[in-house]
């Protein structure tokens, strides 16, 4: 079994992790692609290698290791998206599509694409927390952001510049 999971990741958080590590367990391979890899702003103030970082140590971290990146830029249309990532990623109609995000769901269900949301495939308690919710909770200088986010973001926040990074970018989008 093969798993194609679109995800921004902005920062990783240990709910991304929980469902990564989850696909993971299930399938033989996990492609993770990392979205939005041509934007940086307000929503997006990592680059696509600084979150592959930040999954990898994640991920690593609980001994995973049967997963790949690739990265996906925006596109304007569904089909072009859905295009570029069967090539990039190598996803045919064997691979399923892990997402919470309807959008995702339907641009490959449309195509024929078996789809599963995260809480099908996780066991136990989701993580309540999203990447909006931690970025804001780092923007406002709320410490218990810590506990949330992925051990390779705590690893990696302030060499990618932390606080500062999401705070210029907020500041910028504010103007």
């Amino acid at each position: 079994m093969k798993y194609f999971v679109a995800a921004r990741t902005q920062p990783p958080h240990k709910g991304h992790i929980s469902m990564l590590e989850a696909a993971c367990m299930e399938a033989d391979e996990v492609v993770i692609g990392v979205g939005s890899a041509n934007v940086i702003d307000a929503r997006n103030p990592y680059t696509a290698n600084e979150r592959e970082m930040m999954l990898e140590k994640s991920l690593s971290d609980k001994g995973i290791s049967n997963y790949r990146f690739v990265q996906i830029p925006d596109f304007h249309d569904d089909k072009s998206w859905v295009n570029y990532i069967q090539n990039v990623a190598e996803v045919d109609q064997d691979t399923t599509i892990l997402s919470g995000n309807p959008w995702v769901a339907q641009a490959f269900s449309s195509r024929g694409y078996e789809t599963q949301k995260p809480e099908e495939v996780i066991s136990g308690d989701l993580v309540d927390i999203s990447a909006t919710r931690l970025r804001n909770m780092i923007l406002n200088g709320d410490e218990t952001w810590r506990e949330y986010a992925a051990s390779g973001t705590v690893e990696y926040f302030e060499q990618f510049g932390g606080a500062e990074r999401i705070a210029k970018f907020y500041q910028l989008a504010a103007k």
